[in-house]
């Protein structure tokens, strides 16, 4: 590998088929098809004996010597790349995150600036199917990637994209937007974030969602940024925490929530001011949470409840924020169970 010239940058992929980040990864290539084509620039996907070039075209022997990287990076696990430019050193990147970077910063845009989330298996389930269109809204300065399947639902988010400061930027796809039958359905990945009816409900849902993705201000005393849900009654003004793993559930019976006075926030942080207030005003009140075999009984389950909890922290934080969330959080009542009972607990009049 060191002693290959090559005459433009080349990102060369292994990948594995029954690799999640992988499936990912393609989903991402296929849905920013428009800007890989425009790149200047060569990407080989190695899997086994299968080699997909996409972005510049490559000589056969180039072609040929590359391709056999892909069984030399297998060790490294999948998705792993190596990365040629003219006249320097191969560069190794492992992991979706690094790949990723790679094709933003070889799309001419910078990676800190382009909002990249971890796959699961389950956003690479919603990734699967092909999508109509990929817009790029923007928060502030970072770019967030909005796949739409469907006329209607392309229509809507492409509502939501401003004029780009960066033309032609690979994003990866954080949000889609479909509408299957009667309902739009938002996801964040693999989250199912809201159910909405109409398209003006689901342009603002959208907007308010991709506003959450702004790069975070400067930390606060007695504020808190968490990586989990919340779900509001605004007519008792107060707010209840949930794990962000159960988002899914939660949405899908947002209507039956919604005859209880219950209402899910969308929002892909929950951010919490002075008082522990979300959104300036309402209190959180407690926190729901699952019921696992690790709790056990006595004092020392609260212990471990409150360090599980403490965990949603938002990265990077400081011990100084960790305190603080603790002392807040230790003065709250916790509901333990499962989604289905806290839906049950939510639901009851």
């Amino acid at each position: 590998m060191r002693s290959l010239s090559v005459p433009h940058p080349v990102l060369a992929v292994s990948m594995a088929e029954n690799c999640t980040f992988c499936r990912q990864l393609q989903a991402d290539l296929a849905a920013n098809r428009d800007v890989v084509r425009q790149l200047p620039a060569s990407v080989l996907l190695l899997d086994n004996a299968t080699t997909t070039e996409l972005g510049l075209p490559l000589g056969p022997r180039l072609l040929t010597e590359l391709s056999r990287a892909g069984a030399d990076m297998k060790p490294h696990g999948t998705p792993t790349a190596v990365r040629l430019d003219p006249h320097a050193e191969p560069l190794l990147l492992r992991g979706f995150d690094q790949v990723t970077a790679a094709l933003v910063e070889l799309s001419g845009a910078t990676p800190g600036h382009v909002v990249c989330e971890a796959p699961s298996s389950c956003s690479a389930r919603v990734a699967a199917a092909p999508v109509n269109a990929l817009v790029t809204a923007w928060s502030g300065n970072r770019a967030v990637g909005i796949a739409a399947r469907g006329g209607e639902a392309a229509a809507v988010a492409a509502r939501c994209a401003e004029p780009a400061p960066e033309k032609g930027t690979y994003t990866p796809v954080t949000l889609t937007l479909e509408r299957p039958e009667q309902l739009f359905l938002l996801y964040r990945g693999g989250e199912l974030a809201a159910r909405v009816r109409t398209a003006q409900q689901a342009y603002e849902t959208l907007g308010n969602i991709v506003a959450g993705f702004a790069a975070p201000p400067a930390p606060v005393p007695g504020t808190a940024t968490l990586l989990c849900g919340a779900v509001v009654h605004e007519e008792d003004a107060r707010v209840l925490l949930f794990p962000r793993h159960w988002m899914t559930h939660l949405v899908t019976h947002s209507s039956r929530l919604g005859r209880a006075g219950w209402h899910v926030r969308p929002d892909p942080f929950t951010h919490l001011g002075p008082g522990f207030l979300l959104a300036g005003s309402v209190p959180v009140s407690g926190v729901l949470t699952d019921r696992t075999e690790d709790l056990g009984p006595g004092l020392d389950a609260r212990g471990r409840l409150l360090a599980r909890t403490v965990n949603w922290a938002a990265r990077p934080t400081t011990p100084e924020a960790v305190h603080h969330l603790t002392r807040l959080l230790d003065a709250l009542p916790f509901h333990i169970g499962t989604q289905d009972e806290a839906l049950a607990f939510l639901a009851t009049p």
